[in-house]
Order: structure tokens, then C-alpha cells, then sequence
């Protein structure tokens, strides 16, 4: 199921894994240690074959900013969420998913243009 909501990221994280742990348990656990620390609903999209390259889409009512600093905090070295699993963040992208407002604005113009016309051929008729 993919996540409907104005305030959506994508977030791609390069990790460095010692853990022994079966593949889809470290998942669970970095989808559970996301969900947790960024305070919001964390879906796995993507995973490359080796299990270093994860790719997330997040719900979130944060700001990029807030978001993008408590990912800063989880790629330190010494970072004891991450610390459990035996995996480390090297590095993260965070992308916004912008709406454009504006476009949206059209369409509701447009949509009552076309009720406007349907409603005058209805009283010919």
C-alpha cells in the first residue's frame, strides 16, 4: 500500500552492515528505527541485492529540515539506534515531494468550467 498524503519524502540510505542478522529482520528493525526516531510512517520501496542501498517513502507532518537533521544524527558514528543492528548510515538523500499548488488550482477551474457547461446542456435538454 502506498502512502497518500500532502507531506511525503523519499529517502535513499547507503548502509554499511557487520550484522549477521537475516536480511528481512534488518529491514524490520530500520523501518521500525526510522518510523521511531523521525516520528513518522516509514514504507520500504526498494532494496538493492547486497542490502546496502534501501530506498523509503516517509509520511511526515515535520519539515524537511527537522527530518534531515535527525538523519544527520543517525549517521554518526556512535549513533545507539543504529548501533543494535550492526548497520551503519554512511550517507542519506532526502527529496521533498513538492505539490504545486497552483496546478491545482487550475484543475478546480477547469473542473467547474466543465460542471458549468454540463449543467446548461442539461437545462436544454
Amino acid at each position: 500500500m502506498i502512502i497518500s498524503s500532502s507531506a511525503r519524502f523519499l529517502l535513499v540510505t547507503h548502509l554499511h552492515s557487520s550484522s549477521l542478522q537475516p536480511t528481512a529482520h534488518l529491514r524490520e528493525r530500520l523501518n521500525s528505527i526510522l518510523d521511531q526516531e523521525l516520528n513518522a510512517t516509514c514504507q520500504l520501496l526498494f532494496c538493492n541485492a547486497e542490502q546496502t542501498e534501501l530506498g523509503w517513502l516517509i509520511q511526515s507532518s515535520q519539515p524537511y529540515r527537522e527530518l534531515d537533521a535527525t538523519l544527520s544524527q543517525l549517521a554518526l558514528p556512535d549513533s545507539l539506534a543504529l548501533r543494535a543492528t550492526g548497520a551503519s548510515l554512511e550517507r542519506f538523500e532526502l527529496f521533498e515531494q513538492y505539490e504545486k499548488p497552483k496546478l491545482g488550482a487550475a484543475w478546480q477551474g477547469c473542473r467547474n468550467l466543465v460542471e458549468k457547461i454540463f449543467l446548461r446542456l442539461l437545462a436544454r435538454v
